[in-house]
């Protein structure tokens, strides 16, 4: 059955309130087998949901929602849609008034890189639980995480590929920072170190702490390692600088002569 039921969501006292404009928009639920139970202050519904409120879309099996809290629960095959990003999991706790909210079971963020820019493309995010910041434009993963950026040349291609143990991503900036055990890998090259910036718009990234970069050869395996403080890699060049404390073993390319690590005392870009 289809339901065309509008909730007005209630921001109460306490703590900063958000624009007036934010305020008033309501939840209008655009779709749902079994019609809406109502229990006092908390509303629930099942069976292919789908709500709306603002340009913000959110699906689920069975949705909860407490007034007294402002609070959405939403379980089973949960999909949430902005203008930002994408996220689909099992299950998904949306605060309402400070527009943010937790994902765990198989959370997955899909970022589209806007046809505007240089490259066109998508990275998909994953992680044990996932957290998001609609108003900050902030998005942070916990265990197991995974970041791969995918680009269009026309094909999809990998370009990148992140695994750590957190990560925090400002969308506004197009910066991240990933944490713990980081390890990352290009189809020209792998690293590893304590931490990673990820600069999007730039396209590079530094390791630091205890870095360490390497190659692969023609049939996948590790050559021309490189240890120092910090690695530089520039996306677009397939380039690599190692900065401070440097130890290295190079070799050109076989067939290009080119090295694509480069051991350096100073800044990145010194020939």
């Amino acid at each position: 059955m289809l339901v065309a039921l509008i909730l007005v969501v209630c921001v109460r006292a306490g703590g900063a309130a958000p624009p007036a404009k934010e305020r008033s928009l309501p939840i209008k639920i655009i779709s749902a087998d079994v019609a809406p139970i109502h229990r006092g202050e908390v509303f629930t519904l099942s069976g292919n949901v789908k709500i709306q409120r603002g340009d913000t879309t959110l699906g689920a099996e069975r949705l909860t929602y407490d007034r007294r809290t402002d609070v959405l629960t939403a379980e089973g095959s949960v999909r949430l849609v902005n203008p930002a990003f994408e996220i689909t999991c099992k299950h998904l706790i949306f605060r309402v008034k400070e527009d943010e909210g937790v994902a765990w079971g198989e959370p997955r963020v899909i970022q589209t890189i806007k046809e505007e820019a240089k490259k066109k493309g998508w990275i998909d995010l994953r992680g044990a639980q996932v957290k998001f910041f609609s108003r900050e434009r902030r998005i942070s993963a916990l265990e197991d995480v995974v970041l791969t950026q995918w680009e269009l040349r026309p094909r999809p291609e990998l370009i990148l590929r992140i695994r750590c143990r957190s990560m925090d991503a400002l969308m506004e900036g197009k910066r991240s920072m990933f944490k713990g055990n980081v390890r990352v890998s290009t189809p020209e090259l792998g690293a590893t170190g304590k931490r990673l910036y990820f600069h999007q718009v730039d396209r590079k990234f530094y390791v630091v702490g205890d870095a360490r970069a390497w190659n692969f050869d023609e049939k996948g395996k590790r050559t021309n390692m490189i240890v120092g403080n910090k690695i530089v890699h520039f996306l677009d060049d397939r380039r690599s600088v190692v900065l401070g404390g440097v130890t290295a073993q190079v070799y050109p390319d076989k067939k290009t002569g080119r090295r694509t690590l480069q051991a350096e005392e100073g800044q990145a870009g010194r020939k």
